[in-house]
């Protein structure tokens, strides 16, 4: 087996086992599911802590954008993505929750943190 091949087998392995669990814990137990399950888990830390939307959004434009901007991963581009993460990261502890956290507010935040994300991925980390 060679790296590449290995690579693959970690990402469905992986995949699955993450899958599998959020679909049996949701179904098979009474705890509410935004309690106990990888999704509402990660949704209820992204309220409170902005990186992880932004992670995501970088994540994506990491794997489904192609670079245009840079060539190659640079140490400063790499600075960039990693500074905005930790300074979303830390206004949101010191701020966040006195932003309104109506259900509208919250998705407009989430879906600008992912954009957000999704651009500096695209910029700053090309593939």
């Amino acid at each position: 087996m060679d790296w590449r091949e290995g690579t693959l087998w970690v990402m469905a392995v992986s995949g699955s086992v993450i899958i599998g669990w959020d679909i049996i814990v949701a179904f098979f137990n009474r705890v509410p599911n935004d309690e106990d399950t990888i999704s509402g888990i990660t949704m209820g830390a992204s309220l409170k802590f902005w990186t992880l939307p932004y992670a995501f959004g970088i994540l994506g434009g990491h794997l489904f954008m192609p670079g245009v901007f840079m060539r190659s991963v640079t140490w400063w581009g790499m600075s960039i993505a990693v500074g905005m993460g930790i300074s979303l990261g830390v206004f949101s502890l010191l701020y966040g929750a006195r932003l309104a956290q109506s259900r509208c507010r919250v998705a407009i935040r989430a879906y600008g943190l992912l954009n957000l994300g999704l651009a500096v991925g695209w910029m700053f980390w090309p593939q």
